[in-house]
């Protein structure tokens, strides 16, 4: 059965409106979500707008509630149905972003051919985006925590799709949410070994390296100088203490050079970026 354009319109709703994990009042788990979607495609595939109206709003109170990391099966089809809310009502950038979720994940997701039948203009919007071309950002890690997008433990955000991001520690799932296109990752504490540095900061972090690494071959060079120097004269014309102070310079001059050489690489480490690690 096709609905009508009328019926269609009334799927439409503002997204997943997710509740507060601290407001969960018990927890869910993969099992408890796909058993919804299943639910949703049923209600679409038998254009019942009230059930899929109150499956949509259980899938709203009960993802933010999950106590493991959800599946990328059910994250696909999440954002495929996400898709299909967007769609019909009038947000067709926004479906197409969901629907080249879906595809990214699962390239055997589909859309309920109940209710969108083969020659549906939704599948064009289905079909667009180039799954191999999406693109992502590294963000910096959490600290103490683990973070996982659509499922995966990974730290490239996705730029041109929405996702489902979740954080864990050491009692499980902390934080499930779903996310946008240009949405911020979930809020988290940065851990500083991960932090990003931006390509004007890794600029001058190179500057800053070569500066030190020619005062250090300008100091060693000097040091090296005055160490022949030093050794042509010691046995000639030098004093004991004359010969003892020649020392402590070349010794001084030696340890500056190599204090600088160290502090250059350490710079050129640090602008090389740690969280490519």
């Amino acid at each position: 059965m096709r609905l009508t354009t009328s019926a269609l319109f009334l799927l439409a709703l503002p997204g997943l409106a997710l509740a507060d994990p601290a407001d969960c009042p018990a927890t869910s788990d993969n099992q408890d979500i796909s058993a919804l979607l299943d639910t949703a495609d049923s209600a679409l595939d038998g254009a019942d707008v009230e059930a899929f109206r109150k499956t949509i709003d259980r899938v709203a109170m009960d993802l933010p509630c999950m106590s493991e990391s959800i599946s990328t099966a059910s994250a696909a089809r999440l954002h495929a149905l996400q898709g299909i809310q967007q769609y019909v009502s009038g947000e067709h950038d926004q479906a197409t972003a969901s629907f080249l979720a879906a595809r990214t994940l699962n390239s055997a997701v589909a859309l309920p051919g109940g209710l969108f039948p083969e020659g549906h203009e939704i599948h064009s919007a289905f079909g667009a985006g180039d799954v191999d071309a999406v693109q992502s950002l590294k963000v910096p890690g959490p600290k103490g925590q683990d973070l996982l997008i659509d499922g995966a433990a990974t730290r490239e955000k996705p730029l041109d799709r929405p996702f489902i991001g979740q954080l864990t520690d050491a009692d499980g799932i902390a934080q499930t949410r779903y996310l946008g296109v240009g949405e911020a990752v979930i809020d988290y504490s940065v851990n500083p070994l991960t932090r990003l540095t931006s390509n004007g900061d890794r600029a001058k972090r190179l500057h800053l390296s070569l500066g030190a690494a020619a005062l250090a071959g300008a100091v060693y060079g000097y040091q090296w100088k005055e160490f022949l120097e030093f050794q042509a004269v010691e046995n000639a014309t030098l004093e004991p203490d004359e010969a003892q102070g020649y020392r402590t310079q070349n010794i001084a001059l030696l340890s500056t050079s190599s204090t600088l050489a160290l502090v250059s690489v350490g710079i050129a480490f640090g602008a090389r970026n740690v969280a490519d690690e």
